[in-house]
């Protein structure tokens, strides 16, 4: 070896100094938003950005990354299917998953597991460079198909299609209970994806709540497109208050009948059904690396509707419990719990990225 700074951390060092000069922004923002939610104000800001405006070597470095997580052992876990940290976030979605669904806490549940996520990337894998989202309306608006997105990329995106033929989707023993049912999509799992980085991927949890060692799988779909388009996302942010804008983020948990009117689809469960596969399903989508930049999408949106009128930063709303749809409204003290792999947090903590301990903003 030569006597020159090695090539890996060189690469590094040159990451880290663009990430922190690109992504750094000012912190003033004013006394009448801290006051307003809870939190420490931010040293700094982080900004993330759409995967597309990542230079190549910040999407290399950004998948190096994820993969460093699907290698690293388990920090919490004690279930013994859980072979690693990649594993122990699918795990906190499975267990979480009634709490974090067709409820009022749903964006601000997502907006600290992305936190989580986040963090993980950069404490156990040194990625130092921005939180990616996948702006899906960019591409369904194109005339191109959704395969041709940078995202779909083999090299500087997350691999392609399922390959028909690879894979058979296990038997549920209990698809017909509302309880145990693993909420299997079934026409939605055309293969394994073998073309990428993850084409090598094992995942050890599901689909769904199945315990079985299976590729990531994904199938597709243009079907979709409607739902995702500016004009879908735009119709989102005209919304007045909280309640009607997570009505038209979210409205229709997937379960395992495909609704014959997929006009009834919102843009959140849009974006899983357009990639199918592991993404479909109700509890383990966190197997396929496009989930944290679908929901850092929908996070991103949440945050536009919010900056444009600041008293949003208080306004949340819908049921507390999934159970009783009618019952206790979600508020800013309603605890949110994510297992053994991070601290519960309030929903007030989460509704001003600006502040501690969020730290973000969006390009």
């Amino acid at each position: 070896m030569s006597g020159g700074v090695p090539s890996v951390l060189l690469l590094v060092l040159i990451l880290l100094v663009t990430n922190v000069v690109g992504s750094t922004l000012p912190t003033n923002t004013g006394p009448s938003l801290e006051s307003q939610t809870s939190g420490d104000t931010c040293s700094h800001i982080q900004t993330r950005r759409e995967w597309r405006t990542l230079s190549a070597l910040q999407k290399l470095d950004f998948i190096r990354a994820v993969k460093c997580l699907q290698l690293r052992r388990p920090k919490h876990s004690s279930n013994s299917a859980v072979k690693n940290v990649w594993d122990e976030l699918i795990e906190t979605h499975i267990d979480e998953a009634h709490k974090a669904h067709t409820v009022g806490q749903f964006l601000p549940w997502h907006r600290n597991y992305l936190r989580i996520y986040e963090n993980l990337l950069r404490e156990s894998c040194l990625y130092f460079g921005p939180l990616p989202f996948w702006d899906q309306g960019i591409d369904a608006d194109s005339l191109l198909p959704f395969l041709s997105s940078p995202i779909f990329h083999p090299i500087l995106g997350f691999g392609g299609d399922g390959v028909p033929g690879t894979y058979a989707l296990p038997i549920d023993p209990y698809a017909t209970d509302p309880v145990r049912s693993s909420r299997l999509v079934r026409e939605r799992y055309k293969g394994c994806v073998r073309t990428g980085p993850f084409a090598s991927l094992t995942l050890h949890l599901g689909p769904g709540l199945l315990v079985t060692d299976h590729c990531l799988t994904r199938d597709v779909a243009e079907l979709f497109r409607p739902q995702v388009t500016s004009e879908a996302w735009s119709n989102a942010l005209a919304q007045p208050t909280f309640e009607k804008f997570r009505l038209k983020i979210d409205n229709f948990p997937i379960f395992p009948d495909v609704p014959s009117n997929f006009s009834e689809l919102m843009p959140h469960e849009t974006g899983h059904a357009i990639v199918g596969g592991d993404l479909t399903n109700f509890y383990t989508s966190p197997g396929d690396p496009l989930f944290y930049l679908h929901h850092a999408n929908i996070d991103r949106v949440w945050w536009q509707w919010q900056q444009l009128d600041l008293a949003r930063l208080t306004d949340i709303s819908g049921p507390a419990d999934v159970n009783n749809l009618n019952g206790p409204q979600v508020a800013l003290n309603t605890v949110m719990s994510f297992g053994t792999i991070a601290p519960n947090v309030t929903v007030g903590e989460m509704m001003n990225t600006a502040l501690e301990p969020l730290c973000y903003s969006y390009a």
